[in-house]
């Protein structure tokens, strides 16, 4: 479980020195009792403009302080099922620049190196988006398929978002989800959205290449590397010395 950010700790000191209850302090901000325990959780650490200004009034603290606290909690938001920080970010970028121009041959001995070293990262544990994906559908008695089609993504993509493989859904399809699931267009994109700007983007590799650069992050942080040290290192195979080591 990830450990809560300055924006969760806040509100759950102010909310409970007011006697509040998160579903008390849901009512009165208009928001659902889900989302204001991922705030505290630290599985939320945004607010949108209009969410910070009530968020503010409610529990009496100045919007600028609140805005403060939202984005030292962004700089310390774990990214969805990968454990690492929003300052990894850019290093996602760069490394997906960098594996564009990797030759079969290379991506199959990436895989490999994976999949026997770490086949726990190529099966991730689902995220909440997925989990709420999936448990919306299933109550609506409604097949991937379906879901799929109303929403313009093949049903392969939407097993892959229930079992935390893929971790985005297209912008066009969030509305539309929205209305398949009968579920408030904001509250599913505040679950959407923050795995849409945070995850590693890795366009054009398979989910175990992808897996590989979520497993060498950790490892760029248990070895002391320069991430950038790391990327030329991949470019030149040697992603088995950095996972074996």
């Amino acid at each position: 479980m990830q450990e809560t950010t300055p924006l969760g700790r806040e509100l759950r000191r102010r909310r409970k020195g007011a006697g509040m209850t998160q579903e008390g302090l849901a009512a009165a901000t208009g928001l659902e009792r889900s989302y204001v325990a991922r705030i505290e959780s630290g599985g939320v650490a945004t607010l949108s403009e209009e969410r910070a200004t009530t968020m503010a009034k409610v529990i009496g603290i100045g919007l600028d302080e609140l805005r403060s606290l939202a984005e030292q909690s962004q700089s310390e938001y774990r990214l969805p099922c990968l454990g690492v920080t929003e300052r990894h970010r850019l290093v996602g970028a760069m490394l997906e620049e960098r594996w564009n121009h990797l030759g079969d041959v290379q991506m199959e001995q990436i895989e490999k190196t994976v999949r026997d070293s770490m086949p726990e990262v190529v099966r991730p544990e689902p995220t909440a988006f997925g989990r709420m994906l999936q448990e919306k559908r299933l109550a609506k008695q409604l097949a991937q398929q379906a879901v799929a089609k109303a929403i313009g993504v093949s049903r392969s993509y939407v097993s892959m978002v229930e079992g935390g493989v893929e971790l985005c859904l297209p912008a066009a399809s969030i509305p539309l989800l929205a209305g398949v699931l009968d579920v408030d267009r904001q509250t599913l994109e505040d679950l959407v959205l923050p795995n849409n700007a945070h995850v590693l983007r890795m366009r054009g590799c398979s989910d175990a290449a992808r897996a590989a650069a979520f497993a060498l992050q950790e490892r760029w942080t248990t070895l002391g590397l320069e991430p950038l040290t790391c990327i030329e290192s991949i470019v030149a195979g040697s992603v088995t010395a950095l996972v074996d080591n």
